[in-house]
């Protein structure tokens, strides 16, 4: 969940920043949510775990309101970023009804949609809901992804997941050079270090992320170009 900052910005946000008490405190509650989720879903023999986790949403954030803590805007100037002003905009161009959380004054980087006489809830870019039938969480997740591509015989760099500096550490000894460190959730590079060769570059790199996340992500750092591909209706 992305958060606006109420009234500075900050560089290792780059151009999506957010408030780093509020983003960690939810990212740690997205931690809990999805272990115990995770669980529940084993216990139920059920796939349907991004399904369940969207329905818990809509209650947590439907009491929220009933108890004054979240509000909804209605404007879309006030989105959190460019490309989500772009959605709501076509949102808007398709008759389809969007707002936007607001957390205690604090507009979020959480929407929700309003298709079929229900409310669908979204990080910035909408997914459909047949989606949350499927086993997709695990696209969000940099270690898990890491892991599947692995699986799958594409490439992928030595990784590991800390929470402490003596784990940061210790993997930092076991990689080749350089690394990186950046929040295990997220999106948009938010604070993410790259070619890091020392410890000194480590701690600094530690201590950055963890303003944003509990749970970090160090990885070898891969020289080459990036591509990106975008799926648009199938």
């Amino acid at each position: 969940m992305n958060v606006i900052p109420s009234r500075s910005t900050c560089s290792a946000c780059g151009t999506s920043p957010v408030n780093h008490r509020l983003f960690r405190a939810l990212s740690v509650f997205d931690e809990v949510l999805a272990k115990t989720l995770g669980r529940l879903s084993a216990v139920l023999n059920s796939p349907h775990e991004q399904a369940v986790a969207h329905t818990l949403y809509g209650w947590l954030t439907s009491l929220f309101h009933a108890f004054g803590l979240v509000t909804f805007n209605t404007d879309p100037s006030r989105a959190a970023s460019g490309r989500s002003e772009l959605v709501w905009h076509e949102a808007n161009r398709r008759g389809i009804r969007m707002e936007q959380l607001v957390f205690r004054g604090k507009h979020l980087e959480q929407y929700r949609a309003q298709v079929d006489d229900r409310w669908f809830y979204f990080d910035s870019i909408p997914v459909p809901p047949r989606l949350m039938r499927e086993d997709t969480s695990w696209i969000d997740d940099k270690l898990l992804l890491a892991k599947r591509l692995h699986e799958h015989g594409l490439p992928t760099p030595h990784a590991r997941c800390v929470t402490s500096w003596g784990d940061a550490e210790e993997a930092f000894h076991t990689m080749t050079k350089p690394v990186i460190v950046k929040p295990r959730r997220g999106s948009r590079g938010r604070h993410t270090t790259t070619r890091i060769g020392t410890l000194a570059e480590l701690r600094t790199a530690y201590d950055l992320a963890q303003e944003i996340a509990r749970e970090l992500v160090i990885e070898e750092h891969l020289f080459g170009s990036v591509c990106r591909a975008t799926v648009v209706g199938g």
